[in-house]
């Protein structure tokens, strides 16, 4: 569990994983594109380096979301119900923040 709170600890991851819970699946531009525009200040093109090199594999790296690098798809594991009251309670500071 401490590894996912620490992979949780970032704006970025969490928003990923946020946006990401919400679709089957997501191409890794798609999703960068989405939360450029969420966020206002980031350009995509920089957030999809970012999470290319950074945020998937570190969410890949927990358990959190399924990222084939080479088809640039990304998809939210499916089996993690028992994190739910986590990601709403992350979802919850993030909105009061």
């Amino acid at each position: 569990m401490s590894v996912v709170l620490e992979t949780l600890s970032n704006e970025w991851r969490r928003r990923t994983l946020s946006l990401l819970s919400g679709h089957e699946t997501m191409t890794v531009d798609d999703l960068a594109e989405t939360l450029a525009v969420e966020a206002g200040d980031r350009p995509a093109d920089t957030l999809r380096l970012e999470l290319h090199h950074c945020h998937l594999p570190k969410l890949a790296d927990a358990g959190l979301v399924r990222y084939d690098a080479e088809r640039d798809r990304v998809r939210v594991r499916t089996d993690l119900g028992e994190l739910d009251p986590l990601l709403e309670a992350v979802r919850a500071s993030d909105r009061v923040a």
